[in-house]
């Protein structure tokens, strides 16, 4: 008796096993490892009587529609919108196109071109569920598109056994394929679960039942039991999640917001065809607030801690294009530098122009043209020249105080989203700013600014909203930070700007750069000559006191000696010269050339700094590249000779432009090179003033040429 029972116990826990190991298979088989079977459904677009076949994977169709369609009749087809999400809005499927049943999947087949006999598609191919779609027509216009749609399918590092990635489209706002992973790991994981429970179910029953031990049996029903909770715990969380909320199973495509690029430290640029080529552009200088502020303080009436704020908020003092940030090209931009000017108003006949030609000498010839390469070139010259721009901002905003009552925040405005367009918005709106400035504490109240003003300029059609007093309605920030609105009287669009946070934000950056800068307002302009702008040499840089200076080079060298001997001995520094030598070159200077040993000899006093100017006769006999690159070897050659010694180098570029001297034109190539070659902190740039020539030969400087550039150098090693 005992042992028929024993047998009967075999038996019943072998039928438990037999049972566990079949609901197991079938577990596996519901989380299959194989690649999703596709399905097709007979679907037309809003407005199209055509029939396209869509495809998309039988199993994302039907968990899509037993979800979204509960308590309803199953049909897979109709729900292909619903479960495809926002690209098919507006599409209909699987209404008997074709003579294919209401609702219901077709057969790969039948979903073929329409030349095909009994096939249903009239407009091509089939075409995957996760891409054929679109918005439906319409008669507005859409603004152009920042980003190009194009499928990307992903290469994964580790492989999902039986996933692939199916077709999917992702743009600026969406992607299904952080979706599809998410799925295919989930089915992937539940296949591992149930093999694993199986195989240790198994193992336990073996156990279990040909232990010949009580710790052996009692050891194989743990690991039965553990085993059975552990699908239980997989199986659960899924019952559980579509219990509370079956969307969370659906993972529709999720919504992911698109960050545009921007080019961070040196700009990789690519060259513009027939129309130059955009140079690199770095990061904003150590010293941009001392530059802008120098550039305003040239124009008499101006507070020049405003054209700072101004800047600031523009740009953050960066050296950018119109659009950059937004991935606009360079050609099309219409605002360059740090106080974002626009080229198209800097013309041959602009007041603008005429003052900044007059003041900086090498200011580029006006756009006449208004070309990519004109744009460009004068765009370079505003991201690179701090001074100028600055400059150029403080004449604009004392132009729109006349225009603005007197009022500093609404010129400011008017600066930012076009004076015209706040003109004609507070003659509609019946409101005048009232006199008032930043350092007097006025307030956005005084100002008499919109949140939004239309932008009349932007765009030949429409011109603003007259209708709606020009305002802008329901104006929104679109991903190229314009904003956009619909006039209400006809629903076309117009442009506006926010100028309401600007002059609300504008006081409290004004005050932080008043705080530490002196916001003293000129009371006569600058003619003729620009004051010297702050250097680059920095505090580990400029001149300490009791330091020596040696000085070496050419004639212009020879000239600089007793203006520069003087100002060092005044300030208590030893000054001695190499001394100069008339017409020679970077190669008679550098190590094994004529000269050299005049630098060595003067290496030997033991100077702190040592001025070098050389390259003006190099650029008179430098005319190709090779020549070129011989003079920046022999230059380079000569400053790691000094820096050898423990100085520190200034290298002083040459008065231009350069005249036609002694017979020759000069090739103009080889001061470009040395100005790129040698850091900006040590590279005095004496194209930027304006120094009197000697008229008998316009090369040197005049007595009192040399007077001046001396004093320039002076201020620039002192900043």
């Amino acid at each position: 008796m005992r042992t028929r029972a024993l047998l009967q116990q075999v038996r019943g826990q072998r039928s438990l096993v037999l049972g566990f190991l079949i609901a197991c298979a079938l577990l596996v088989h519901a989380a299959p490892v194989s690649a999703q079977t596709p399905i097709c459904c007979a679907c037309k677009a809003p407005g199209v009587s055509e029939t396209t076949c869509l495809t998309i994977p039988a199993e994302k169709l039907s968990a899509g529609a037993e979800i979204k369609s509960r308590n309803q009749a199953y049909a897979p087809c109709t729900s292909l919108p619903k479960v495809v999400g926002d690209s098919l809005n507006g599409w209909t499927c699987g209404e008997s196109f074709g003579g294919a049943p209401a609702g219901s999947p077709l057969s790969p087949s039948r979903c073929m071109a329409a030349s095909t006999p009994g096939g249903v598609c009239q407009t091509g191919d089939p075409k995957d569920a996760y891409t054929a779609g679109g918005a439906p027509k319409s008669d507005t216009v859409a603004p152009a598109k920042t980003s190009v749609d194009v499928p990307i399918i992903p290469k994964l590092n580790v492989e999902i056994p039986g996933f692939a990635f199916t077709g999917s489209v992702v743009t600026e706002d969406t992607s299904s394929l952080l979706a599809q992973y998410i799925a295919g790991a989930y089915r992937f994981g539940v296949s591992i679960a149930a093999i694993a429970a199986t195989v240790m179910f198994t193992w336990g029953a073996f156990l279990y039942l040909l232990g010949s031990a009580i710790p052996s049996i009692h050891s194989g029903k743990n690991i039965m039991i553990d085993a059975v909770f552990g699908m239980i715990l997989v199986l659960g969380a899924h019952m559980l999640l579509r219990t509370i909320n079956p969307e969370t199973l659906t993972l529709d495509t999720l919504y992911i917001k698109g960050v545009n690029p921007y080019a961070v430290g040196q700009y990789s640029y690519d060259a513009i065809p027939d129309q130059g080529q955009l140079e690199g552009l770095t990061g904003k200088p150590a010293n941009a607030e001392e530059m802008i502020l120098a550039g305003a303080k040239l124009v008499a009436g101006v507070d020049p801690c405003l054209i700072l704020a101004i800047c600031q908020t523009e740009s953050a003092l960066r050296p950018l294009w119109s659009g950059q940030l937004s991935g606009g090209a360079p050609e099309k931009a219409h605002a360059w530098g740090p106080c974002q000017q626009g080229p198209q108003f800097l013309t041959a006949s602009s007041y603008l122009t005429i003052a900044a030609r007059r003041m900086f000498p090498d200011f580029p010839a006006p756009v006449v043209n208004g070309s990519a390469s004109e744009r460009i070139r004068m765009g370079q010259y505003l991201n690179k020249n701090y001074t100028a721009a600055g400059y150029i901002a403080a004449l604009n905003i004392k132009y729109l105080m006349r225009a603005s009552g007197g009022n500093e925040l609404t010129a400011a405005a008017g600066y930012y989203s076009g004076s015209e367009s706040l003109r004609l918005w507070r003659k509609a709106n019946g409101c005048a700013p009232t006199p008032g400035t930043l350092r007097g504490g006025v307030s956005a109240a005084d100002a008499c600014i919109p949140e939004y003003v239309a932008v009349i300029s932007a765009g030949a059609a429409p011109k603003g909203c007259p209708e709606d007093r020009y305002v802008c309605p329901n104006a929104k920030q679109d991903n190229t930070a314009q904003f956009i609105g619909q006039c209400s009287r006809d629903g076309r669009r117009c442009y506006a700007a926010r100028v309401g946070p600007y002059t609300r934000n504008l006081p409290n950056i004004y005050q932080r750069f008043a705080s530490r800068h002196s916001c003293a307002i000129s009371t006569q302009d600058a003619v003729g000559t620009v004051t010297p702008p702050q250097s680059q040499v920095g505090a580990a840089g400029r001149l300490k006191s009791g330091e020596s200076i040696l000085i070496i080079g050419d004639s212009l060298s020879q000239g600089l000696t007793g203006p520069l001997r003087g100002l060092a001995q005044k300030d208590s520094h030893a000054f001695s010269s190499g001394p100069g030598v008339q017409g020679s070159h970077t190669t008679e200077w550098a190590p094994g050339g004529a000269y050299n040993q005049r630098l060595t000899d003067g290496l030997a006093a033991k100077p702190s700094v040592v001025l070098i100017v050389l390259g003006t006769n190099d650029e008179y006999d430098a005319r190709n590249p090779q020549a070129v690159n011989t003079v920046i070897q022999r230059a380079r050659a000569i400053i790691s000779q000094v820096e050898a010694s423990g100085a520190r180098f200034y290298w002083i570029g040459p008065p231009l432009p350069l005249p036609f001297y002694n017979g020759r034109d000069p090739a103009n190539l080889v001061t470009p090179a040395l100005k790129s070659a040698i850091p900006s902190s040590q590279y005095f740039p004496s194209e930027s003033y304006t120094i009197p020539r000697d008229p008998t030969d316009r090369l040197h400087p005049s007595s009192a040429g040399y007077s001046q550039w001396s004093g320039y150098i002076w201020t620039w090693l002192n900043q």
